[in-house]
């Protein structure tokens, strides 16, 4: 089938697709320049170190490319990586994948940082966009920073979390603060 079909009659619902590149795509984990690109790598873009406490899963990071899909609708940011995946067979593979809902902090000062499951509430002090230099110098990737194909763009960390619930809830408030 051309598509998966779990999206037909569906609206776009502002459907937006963030592609980025992982240092793997550069270099393979000995260093050896894979795709002859090697030169082109943001000299900011490396694996990032351990965490006092990470319980990291080689299956679970890194990667070479990173897809992002949002949407006001659930069902279509899946519809677009599950057909993603499924163009993309033979030729990617896909590593680990996280669904996510709602807005988890706030990007704007008209908008109030909502509480996380844990009743707590991150991100307040995060740049917002009307703090323009902020955004400016903190943000985008100015041209001085690496390879011109950088310029304008911007990076991406991503830590997976477990929020084990069950267990929060049993844990005293000021050990949880």
């Amino acid at each position: 089938a051309d598509d998966t079909g779990e999206a037909l009659g569906l609206p776009p619902s502002g459907l937006t697709l963030t592609f980025g590149f992982g240092p793997e795509l550069f270099t393979d984990a000995g260093g050896a320049d894979r795709f002859g690109i090697a030169s082109r790598t943001p000299p900011l873009l490396r694996p990032l170190p351990r965490f006092a406490g990470d319980a990291l899963m080689p299956a679970s990071s890194g990667g070479e490319l990173c897809v992002q899909a949002c949407a006001d609708d659930p069902q279509v940011a899946v519809h677009a990586i599950r057909n993603l995946s499924r163009i993309a067979f033979g030729r990617a593979a896909l590593r680990w994948s996280q669904l996510g809902f709602g807005r988890t902090s706030s990007t704007s000062t008209t908008q109030a940082t909502p509480r996380n499951l844990f009743g707590f509430k991150d991100g307040t002090a995060n740049i917002k966009a009307e703090q323009t230099t902020a955004v400016d110098d903190d943000v985008w990737v100015p041209a001085s920073d690496g390879p011109a194909w950088m310029a304008g763009g911007s990076y991406l960390v991503a830590r997976k979390i477990r929020m084990l619930i069950e267990n929060w809830d049993h844990t005293r408030l000021g050990e949880q603060q």
